[in-house]
């Protein structure tokens, strides 16, 4: 218990605190190719190679691993002794996860979230995933325009460990995206928007929504809610 108390108290110590790009990364993919070897493996992955990584379960025990974020379908990874690349399993048994200097936390609706700031009792959290746009219009012989034709977004990833196809006509277009989190003083994740802010602060409901009037929050931009947070977390 001591120790996996240490692992805790580590893994909290070193959360950064960097804001992140608000320009997605667009990545193309050729047209006619239905699986995810279409999409380089450095852009599949949060890190550009695995990493040791501590996983504390809610039972108190800690095990290590290189590891890594499958942005694509969004699992945390490990390769095990046979250099052999798995999903890590029993995830609702699992308390957080500590990567170099990131830390992660598990919820069964919304995956794996990484927190970057504390706020009191109250954490920022981001999920990365990957995002379509739809495909290219084609020209003569099948050729991509290279006009797009961007209607609508949909995640990449199905959320449970599989791809969806690609289109096989035309280039598709992916972008990775930055969703966030507030994670209240339960350890429980809420969509970062109003009305999800408003659920945990509910009983300073005036103040808060006074606040945003005000200051005008960009729900989309990190440094927003880090200030947000900063100040619902002194309300009394």
């Amino acid at each position: 218990m001591k120790t996996a108390t240490s692992i805790v108290a580590f893994c909290l110590a070193v959360i950064p605190f960097f804001a992140s790009s608000q320009n997605p990364e667009v990545i193309r993919v050729k047209g006619g190719l239905a699986n995810a070897k279409a999409i380089p493996l450095a852009d599949q992955y949060q890190y550009s190679q695995f990493r040791e990584g501590k996983i504390l379960y809610t039972s108190g025990q800690v095990a290590t691993a290189l590891c890594n974020y499958n942005v694509l379908v969004g699992e945390m990874q490990f390769i095990n002794a046979s250099h052999d690349t798995l999903a890590l399993a029993d995830e609702m048994l699992i308390r957080l996860i500590g990567i170099g200097e990131d830390v992660y936390v598990y919820h069964r609706r919304y995956g794996y979230l990484k927190v970057t700031s504390e706020h009191g009792k109250y954490k920022l959290a981001e999920k990365q995933g990957i995002k379509t746009v739809k495909s290219d219009k084609l020209g003569g012989y099948n050729q991509s325009t290279g006009v797009s034709s961007v209607v609508n977004y949909q995640f990449y990833s199905t959320g449970n460990g599989s791809v969806r196809p690609l289109e096989t006509k035309g280039d598709v277009l992916l972008f990775k995206e930055k969703v966030y989190y507030f994670i209240d003083q339960n350890n429980l994740p809420h969509r970062a928007i109003k009305a999800g802010l408003l659920t945990i602060f509910r009983k300073n409901r005036a103040d808060v929504t006074t606040y945003l009037d005000k200051e005008n929050v960009d729900f989309r931009r990190e440094e927003n809610l880090k200030k947000l947070l900063n100040y619902c977390s002194e309300l009394p």
